[in-house]
């Protein structure tokens, strides 16, 4: 979480499209989430059933990533055993 004092973000890692949704749809009517910002994995397809599930007073935005980031985000999926067989 980070919080300026105007603006908090908060930031959730999930594991699947199911699991994206209900935090979703928790955090919009539990914390009066305005927007979600969703990282570049996520199909139009899922952004729009997010889109659908938070309702038309929340953003829903996809980041756009390059290869830095992707590499960063591959090294904690990773760890955080995201590829474990």
């Amino acid at each position: 979480m980070i919080d300026t004092g105007r603006y908090k973000l908060s930031v959730v890692v999930v594991k699947n499209q199911r699991e994206t949704v209900e935090v979703c749809r928790k955090l919009v009517r539990d914390k009066g989430v305005h927007a979600v910002l969703l990282c570049p994995g996520f199909t139009h397809r899922d952004v729009a059933e997010i889109a659908e599930t938070v309702g038309e007073n929340v953003d829903v935005f996809v980041t756009k990533g390059d290869n830095s980031s992707h590499n960063i985000s591959i090294k904690t999926m990773k760890r955080e055993g995201w590829f474990s067989k």
